[in-house]
């Protein structure tokens, strides 16, 4: 068999080439739908972006030292609400969580809710309390300094 007949044809070629061509541009988006399932997944500003889109219910939890969830704080800022829910696991023991601070929206000023009980699963609310917050990053600069209100009169612009 000579060697000629090995060799492909100009049309044989061609078509080699634009099955690779498609395989490369294949394997391209799916390397790029990889990524971009990974920085949607744990991009904090996209997550953020995503979830508060203006005209959304803004969530700020407190917590203890160990992390056990007390109190939650929802902000609607299309009904201009502010309501007050508890976070703890459900059980008997009686919590009375109290200073808690929050932001009036209707009144655009700054108020504390002086006793909130829960029924939690145990004794939460001891004398010398340590309170973190998880949430929006505007509202956690709220309750880290409730003088600075910024988050409600005009950060909300740039989400």
């Amino acid at each position: 068999m000579p060697l000629a007949d090995w060799l492909p044809s100009p049309a044989e070629l061609l078509l080699f080439a634009v099955f690779i061509f498609i395989l490369i541009v294949l394997i391209f988006m799916l390397h790029f739908h990889y990524i971009q399932k990974q920085v949607r997944k744990e991009s904090r500003c996209l997550r953020e972006a995503e979830q508060y889109s203006k005209g959304a219910e803004y969530n700020i939890t407190a917590s203890d030292k160990r992390n056990n969830d007390l109190y939650k704080l929802s902000y609607n800022f299309d009904n201009k609400q502010t309501t007050v829910n508890c976070a703890c696991k459900d059980g008997k023991v009686l919590n009375h969580f109290k200073n808690i601070p929050y932001y009036d929206l209707r009144l655009n000023t700054t108020k504390k809710l002086d006793d909130f009980a829960c029924y939690c699963d145990k004794a939460y609310d001891v004398p010398d309390l340590s309170i973190y917050h998880k949430g929006h990053p505007g509202l956690i600069r709220y309750y880290q300094n409730n003088n600075d209100v910024s988050f409600f009169q005009g950060d909300l612009e740039s989400y």
